[in-house]
Formats: structure tokens, C-alpha cells, sequence
């Protein structure tokens, strides 16, 4: 059965668009030094929110695929914050 919209036509599947499909690619585990200070210290400000964030839900954070993904620096640096 092909279900029909209000015009007539046929209803098709919505396509999957090509940015559904993929992750984003990972992060480095640590900044580079030729960063300007001030743009330094906001991505660590970022960063220590992050580290804040996945201490504070590290049960549900550890079993995403997302955390499996990280370097292991970064897992050291979330185990050393806990």
C-alpha cells in the first residue's frame, strides 16, 4: 500500500542526509602552542567544563561510544579529575 499526501503524490521516505550518517572527527587530546593566550584559556575554560560535565555523569558518559573514542591522555586526565 502507498500511502498518498494531501496532493496526490505518493509519500516517499525522507533521504538520509550524508551528515546523519557520520561522526564529527575527534578532537585533539591537547592544544596546540601557537595558540593566542586569550583563545588558550577560553578552550582550557572549555575543556575543564567538559571534564566537570563527564565526572559529573561518569556512569552514563563511560558507556557511550563517543568516550570510547578518546585518546588515552584524555581518559587519564577524566580518571585523575574524578
Amino acid at each position: 500500500m502507498i500511502r498518498m499526501a494531501l496532493n496526490g503524490r505518493p509519500l516517499l521516505p525522507r533521504p538520509v542526509l550524508p551528515f546523519m550518517c557520520h561522526r564529527p572527527p575527534p578532537l585533539p587530546p591537547s592544544l596546540p602552542s601557537s595558540l593566542p593566550p586569550s583563545l588558550s584559556s577560553s578552550a582550557r575554560a572549555l575543556k575543564d567544563i567538559c571534564l566537570s560535565f563527564i565526572v559529573r555523569h561518569f556512569d552514563q558518559a563511560t558507556k557511550t561510544e563517543a568516550f570510547a573514542g578518546l585518546s588515552r591522555e584524555l581518559i587519564l586526565e577524566v580518571l585523575q579529575s574524578r
